[in-house]
């Protein structure tokens, strides 16, 4: 939206750009003209979806580029409002007993006692609910111009908070005033203050809350177990059903372009990166040497009796293997992917041993099966983008994670399915592993290894970036758009493992409990970090602005290192445009009015800093000319 948002006319404040010209799908198709392949990960795959495949989900983005200081109550009234509405309410208003909306001017309310990280409640969706909270400690606060004046809702932000926020003016900006009208219960004597609390123990304390935001999700589905449950509710947020394969048409910018969806397919047992063998560290204490027995992905059950698979060992084999989708978006369902699933001099040998706790079974060698390759137009969307963001699909390598997370967190497929039912034989499989209750026998087992079933987790695992990918398809030219993650370890110097959970990551090596950083580049990591710093331009946030910090753009030039997981040779140069996004926000929440605030504040600073138009020209150039 920024880079076809107009800039401020020079002493304007904020406000719409009024007489400025509709944006259309051709400014959209020739922003986009030179793009050959979009690689995508995690999250970055439901947006690149939608964009591709939903004319509403473009036009809301179109829409926000025309006024992009009202680009905040686009998108939460566009897609957050429907998305909550596709999420199933029945368990959450039975659950919202503590906390109480109340509509007038003068509505007033105790605090509700005894609740935690309760967030404010969209006023329409209470007036729908008759009075009654939507939804007890979400985050799916929408701002809604339309909501009515005097709406107030009383809630506490962390424990032992006892405070109210009210929304009490509507000015047509989209936001609502907030008023504090009263604050936190005071400390017992002797005892720490909660905000010091929450800072002493970030660590645990934001652990925890994701499994509670887990345990919220799951009565939001009704019941529903499984992650690709709740990225189906995303995508038929702008009418992308749950069949739609990714041979499907799709608006005009995205037609003929390649679409690299990144998945990690774990594979944890060989002696590669993400090993003790391998890890790049060089520590006392390899969890994994400790704790070699329990380390496997866990298909089903818990304590002792699990049906677990591991890859052959003796092989350099990475904990988790990179890999993606291709598609050649608007070719049809007939399509056949032009790059592999996963690079041929890994995939070709690998072998996986299927276990319970009697019984075994080995699979022959994986290669790359039609079902991966000469289908992919045929594959459903929602399984493709479900594996590529199932960010949680590491717990699969921890036996007892079943019962801390309350859905089953990874994408199943059965390699060797054939078509497009790679998604539906691995979750049929993984649903008849679960309900045997415990050992599941031979004749399952050999199931599982003929079919080769595997578990696909977020892509993010093994390429956080998306520039790997890109490198590995061919790619002399990258243009990179960032948020939190930036491509330094992608160049060499580094460790090429980080850990998930940082406990005693200066002793252990918590390896496979890893992240995987393959190395593409030769130059030296820091230095190009050096480098990038020093001659980026950088864009300043707007205004009151909340959640942004700022905007780096820049270009540093590289040379590829020969990468064997990804197929990529030595000697070829890489012009690498980087356009970094620094901000507050993270990733996890279930949904946020955040966001579109987010989203809001990065086109604003584009309009609104002097150099936002001029950088936006040269964003421009990279990708159209």
């Amino acid at each position: 939206a920024g880079l076809l948002g107009p800039p401020a006319p020079a002493g304007s404040g904020a406000g719409a750009d009024a007489g400025a010209a509709a944006f259309t799908a051709d400014d959209l198709r020739e922003l986009f003209a030179r793009v050959d392949t979009m690689s995508t990960t995690s999250g970055g795959a439901w947006y690149a979806a939608m964009l591709a495949y939903s004319p509403a989900f473009q036009d809301q983005l179109l829409r926000m580029a025309q006024d992009v200081d009202a680009a905040s109550g686009v998108y939460n009234n566009g897609w957050l409002l429907p998305f909550t509405a596709n999420l199933n309410n029945r368990h959450a208003v039975q659950n919202a007993t503590s906390l109480v909306v109340k509509l007038g001017k003068n509505g007033q309310n105790e605090c509700p006692p005894d609740t935690e990280d309760l967030s404010l409640e969209d006023c329409e969706g209470a007036l729908s609910m008759k009075g009654k909270a939507i939804a007890k400690r979400t985050d799916f606060l929408v701002d809604s111009p339309t909501a009515p004046k005097g709406c107030y809702v009383h809630t506490c932000g962390f424990p032992g908070c006892k405070y109210k926020r009210s929304f009490n003016t509507n000015d047509g900006s989209g936001r609502l005033g907030r008023k504090k009208l009263c604050t936190p219960e005071p400390v017992p004597a002797g005892g720490a203050s909660d905000a010091g609390h929450e800072r002493g123990h970030a660590w645990w304390r934001k652990l925890l809350r994701s499994i509670s935001e887990l345990n919220q999700l799951r009565e939001f589905l009704d019941g529903g177990d499984h992650w690709d449950t709740f990225v189906n509710r995303i995508l038929r947020t702008v009418n992308i059903s749950e069949e739609l394969p990714a041979g499907a048409d799709v608006n005009p910018w995205a037609e003929g372009k390649q679409w690299l969806s990144t998945v990690s397919m774990v594979s944890e047992g060989g002696e590669g990166i993400g090993s003790c063998r391998s890890s790049g560290k060089v520590l006392p204490v390899c969890l994994g040497s400790l704790l070699d027995d329990v380390f496997a992905a866990t298909i089903s059950g818990t304590g002792r009796r699990l049906t677990t698979y591991r890859a052959s060992r003796g092989r350099a084999t990475p904990s988790m293997v990179p890999a993606a989708f291709s598609v050649r978006l608007g070719k049809g369902v007939e399509h056949v992917a032009e790059r592999p699933f996963c690079t041929p001099g890994t995939c070709d040998h690998l072998e996986f041993d299927y276990a319970d706790e009697q019984e075994k079974a080995h699979s022959a060698p994986l290669g790359n099966e039609p079902s991966y390759f000469t289908h992919t137009g045929r594959l459903p969307i929602s399984g493709i983008t479900g594996a590529s963001s199932a960010f949680l699909g590491v717990t699969t390598l921890l036996p007892h994670a079943a019962k801390v997370v309350p859905l089953e967190t990874s994408i199943w497929t059965m390699h060797k399915s054939g078509g497009p039912d790679i998604f539906r034989a691995g979750r049929e499989m993984w649903g008849r592993a679960v309900s045997s209750g415990g050992a599941v026998g031979k004749e399952l087992l050999d199931d599982m290894a003929r079919g080769h079933m595997v578990s696909l987790i977020d892509g993010g695992m093994t390429d956080g970036t998306g520039v790997r990918h890109a490198v590995a398809a061919g790619a002399t030219e990258v243009v990179a758009f960032l948020s939190g993650a930036a491509p330094w370890r992608c160049f060499s110097g580094k460790p090429t493992t980080r850990p998930i959970i940082p406990f005693f990551g200066h002793l252990v090596d918590m390896c496979p409990l890893c992240v995987l950083e393959h190395q593409v580049f030769q130059e030296d990591s820091t230095e190009k970090e050096r480098e990038f710093t020093k001659t980026a331009v950088v864009l300043k946030k707007p205004p009151k602005a909340r959640w942004l910090k700022k905007i780096l753009v820049g270009t540093v030039n590289a040379t590829t290192r020969a990468c064997a997981d990804y197929g990529v040779e030595a000697g070829r140069r890489v012009t690498l445009h980087l356009v970094q996004v620094q901000t507050k926000l993270g990733v996890g929440r279930i949904g946020n009015h955040a966001y579109g605030e987010f989203a809001q504040e990065v086109a604003q600073a584009f309009k609104y800093d002097p150099k936002g138009p001029a950088v936006a020209a040269t964003i421009g150039g990279w990708l159209s000319r």
